[in-house]
Parts: structure tokens; sequence; C-alpha cells
């Protein structure tokens, strides 16, 4: 190998050498920034997908955040205490699932009010059933897990409860109607009232009052007056009458 050859070999191998480096240079600068990255967020449909798995399956209770919020009528039916831990609530929700065809989809509008979920931006609501059974339950799609579980029963209640006192309230003012008399006079008062709808019936209301005070009480009607006079002649006329037999 000639001079000019082996300084030729000796600048390849050198540029190798500072390709080499700067590649390597490259890596270690790429790499934290790709570590900074967040994971990529779990959609609706992987939320969705994951519930089903969790309860076919009935393996899975990290699908339950450690904080899940249980609606007070459901936790009252599993019967389960208020410091109940995520793994136990699972269980009792596999319990109402084990051993049914479970179907999960988008809550409608109907279950998410009666549920008393709070719906919130980033936080989708699924309606899970299985046989007869309907769980409404409220996935965190940053945090991967189901936030909130409860059945859509609620409003149902209460509303049948408004209906009953509604139906007492009811019942009580149709008693009240069928007491037409208040206090004396009370049919005459309801019908002088129900003419004052017009000038005739007020007028003849009127008149029918005074006729029944002009008419005179029996033994006072000689008390004053012209009363008092036919009453005075009267008694004359007897006295004459007994002094000539």
């Amino acid at each position: 190998m000639g001079p000019t050859q082996g300084g030729l070999f000796c600048a390849i191998v050198q540029l190798m050498r500072i390709i080499k480096t700067s590649l390597l240079i490259a890596v270690l600068a790429v790499t934290p920034a790709m570590a900074q990255q967040p994971a990529a967020k779990t959609t609706e449909q992987q939320a969705r997908s994951y519930i089903a798995s969790a309860f076919i399956t009935g393996a899975a209770p990290l699908i339950l955040s450690d904080d899940v919020v249980l609606q007070p009528e459901l936790r009252t039916k599993l019967a389960l205490p208020t410091d109940a831990n995520s793994r136990t609530v699972y269980q009792a929700l596999m319990n109402l699932t084990n051993g049914k065809a479970v179907q999960v989809r988008p809550a409608i509008r109907d279950e998410v009010l009666k549920s008393q979920v709070l719906a919130t931006p980033g936080k989708p609501v699924f309606a899970l059933e299985a046989g007869t059974t309907t769980l409404v339950l409220q996935y965190d799609l940053e945090r991967d897990n189901v936030a909130f579980v409860g059945q859509p029963t609620a409003i149902a209640a209460t509303s049948a409860g408004s209906a009953r006192v509604a139906k007492g309230g009811r019942a009580s003012g149709a008693g009240a109607r069928r007491n037409p008399r208040s206090g004396t006079g009370g049919k005459r008062a309801r019908t002088c009232g129900d003419k004052a709808g017009n000038r005739s019936g007020a007028a003849s209301c009127a008149a029918s009052g005074r006729r029944a005070d002009a008419r005179p009480r029996r033994g006072s009607s000689c008390d004053s007056g012209a009363g008092a006079g036919r009453c005075t002649g009267g008694r004359r006329d007897a006295e004459a009458r007994s002094a000539d037999g």
C-alpha cells in the first residue's frame, strides 16, 4: 500500500468514527425526550372494551379506582359498608353479573339522570347490561379506571313516593268538598254566592234577605210601629165584646 492509499484509508476510518460518534450523541439526546412523552390517552372505545372484559372474566378488580364512588341505593342493595375498598365493591358487583351475558354500551340520558352520576368532560358514562341487571359506570379516561358505579333506579323510586303523596292530597280535598256546610246558614250563603255572578241574581238575594228581615217574629210583632197599633185595637174590640156579653 502506497503513501497515497494509506492516507486515504486513514481519512475514511476517521470519517466513520465521526459519523458513529454523531449518531451516538443523537440517540442519547432523543431518548430522554421520548421517555418524557405521556402515554396515549385511553379512548372511549378502549374503555368500553376494558369494562366488558373486566366483568366477563371476573379477574380485573383494578378496573375500579381506589376511591370509586358507589351510588347510595346500590350500596344499600349490595349491603356494603361505607369504608368498603374497591376490591370488595368489585366482588359484590360480580355477584350481580356473574354467569350472565355482559353487554356494554353508552348510557342514555334517562339512565344518567336516574343514577345520579355527574356528567364530566373526559369521563364518559356507560351502561353495563347483564341479564335483568343494569349498571351505570363512569370511566375516567385519564386515570384509566371506573370512577362511579350506580343503577338507574333512584328517580323512579322518588317519583313513586311523590305520586302517593299527591294521591293522598287529592283524596283529602275530595273529602272536604263532600262536606258542603260550614257554620250556620252555609247552604243559603253558598246559593246567594252562586247567584251573585250576575246583577239580577245579586238583587234577588238582597230582596230575599230584606223580606226575611221584615217578617215579624212570633211573640214580638206588637212591640213597635204599626204592628203595635193593630195589636192595641184588637185588644179593645175584644174587651168591648166581652162587656156586651
